[in-house]
C-alpha cells in the first residue's frame, strides 16, 4: 500500500484517513482495531479513559467524570473573573444586570437569601439591600429571580451590626423604567450608608409541583393500567397543525414545557406548533383541555443528531396555563 493508505490484515488497501474513523472499511474490520482516542482524533479523559470530541474541551460543559476537559482553560487577570465558558470579564461588570459573558454566566447566582435576609452581589461582593425606597414589586422580582413563587412576607429588619456604607445596596431612582432587568441591575452602591439602617428580608412561596389533586389511589396492577383523567396533570401533547400529535411533553411552569430536541428536526419554527394539556386520550375530547400556541423553542446547544445526545429542549408557551386539578406542573 502507498504511504497514504492503510493495509488491512486481508491485504486490501484503504485510505489512511479511514483508519479509526468509526466506520469499517476493511472487509475484516482491521481498520477499526486498537483504536484509542488519539487514533480517532479525539481527546481522552484521564480519569475514565472515555473519548470526547476536541470541540468539547473548554466549552463550559463538563464531559469527563473528573472535569478534566474544563480545567486550565483560561488565565484571567487579577481584576477579572472567569465565565462559565472560560471567557474573562472585568469584576466591576460582574452582576451589573447586563450580560458580558457570551453565555450570560456573569449574571448567574447574583441574588440569594441567608436566613431570609436578601443578599445581592455586585462586583463579586455580596451586599445587603437597604429598605429605603423598597416596595412589593421589587420583592416579586427578587422571588421570581430566585425561582420561587410570589412574595409571602417582606420585612424591614434593623441591622444592629452595620459597620459602614460598603455593606449596602440602594434602589435606583429609575428602577421602574428598566424593563426586564434583573434585580442586581435595579440596585446601586452609593456614597452614604442606609438611612433607615434596615435591611430587606423575604419569604417567598414555593410553587407546588407534582401534585395530583384529581387522582385517586388505586391498587397497583402488574404490567400497568389505563391512565385516568387528572392522574398526570403535567403531561402534555406537542402537536403541529399538519400532523397532529408529534411528541409528548411535560409542563414545568405556567408558561414552560420540557420535551426532546429531536422533535424539532426540520421544524424549528415555533409558529407550526401548539401544546395541548388536560387530556389523557387524544381520541376523546375533554372539558379540561387547554391549548396554547408555542412562542419559542430552545433546543440544547449541544444536541447531537448523530448520537442523539443532549436530546432536550424547552418550550415557551404564548400564555400562562390556568392551573387546575387536570393541568398543573
Amino acid at each position: 500500500c502507498s504511504p497514504s493508505h492503510f493495509k488491512c490484515h486481508s491485504g486490501r488497501c484503504v485510505l489512511a484517513s479511514k483508519r479509526c474513523d468509526g466506520h469499517t472499511d476493511c472487509d475484516d474490520d482491521s481498520d477499526e482495531e486498537h483504536c484509542g482516542c488519539r487514533e480517532r482524533g479525539l481527546f481522552e479523559c484521564p480519569s475514565d479513559k472515555s473519548c470526547i470530541k476536541n470541540s468539547m474541551i473548554c466549552d463550559g460543559f463538563p464531559d469527563c467524570s473528573l472535569l478534566e476537559d474544563e480545567k486550565n482553560c483560561s488565565v484571567c487577570n487579577d481584576n477579572e473573573l472567569e465565565c462559565n465558558n472560560h471567557e474573562c470579564v472585568h469584576r466591576t461588570l460582574w452582576c451589573d444586570g447586563r450580560k458580558h459573558c457570551s453565555d450570560g454566566s456573569d449574571e448567574w447566582n447574583c441574588v440569594s437569601l441567608s436566613s431570609s435576609v436578601l443578599l445581592v452581589s455586585k462586583t463579586a461582593v455580596e451586599y445587603q439591600v437597604c429598605a429605603d425606597e423598597w416596595n412589593l414589586e421589587l420583592s416579586t422580582i427578587a422571588c421570581k429571580q430566585l425561582g420561587l413563587g410570589a412574595p409571602l412576607l417582606t420585612e424591614e429588619v434593623e441591622d444592629v451590626y452595620s459597620s459602614g456604607r460598603r455593606r449596602w445596596l440602594h434602589v435606583r431612582p429609575d428602577w421602574s423604567l428598566r424593563n426586564n432587568t434583573a434585580l442586581q441591575g435595579l440596585l446601586e452602591k452609593r456614597g452614604h450608608s442606609c438611612h433607615s439602617r434596615k435591611k430587606i428580608a423575604l419569604q417567598c412561596t414555593r410553587g407546588e409541583c407534582g401534585r395530583r389533586p384529581a387522582a385517586r389511589l388505586v391498587k397497583r396492577i402488574l404490567g400497568g393500567r389505563t391512565s385516568r383523567p387528572g392522574r398526570w396533570p403535567w403531561q402534555c401533547s406537542l402537536q403541529s397543525e399538519e400532523s397532529g400529535h408529534i411528541c409528548g411533553c411535560v409542563l414545568i411552569g405556567r408558561r414552560w414545557a420540557l420535551t426532546v430536541a429531536h422533535c424539532f428536526e426540520g421544524r424549528e419554527s415555533a409558529d407550526v406548533w401548539k401544546v395541548v394539556l388536560g387530556i389523557n386520550n387524544l381520541d376523546h375530547p375533554s372539558t379540561h383541555t387547554q391549548t396554547r400556541s408555542v412562542k419559542s423553542v430552545t433546543v440544547h446547544s449541544r444536541y447531537n443528531r448523530a448520537v442523539v445526545d443532549y436530546d432536550i429542549s424547552i418550550i415557551e408557551l404564548d400564555d400562562d396555563v390556568e392551573i387546575s386539578s387536570h393541568v398543573r406542573p
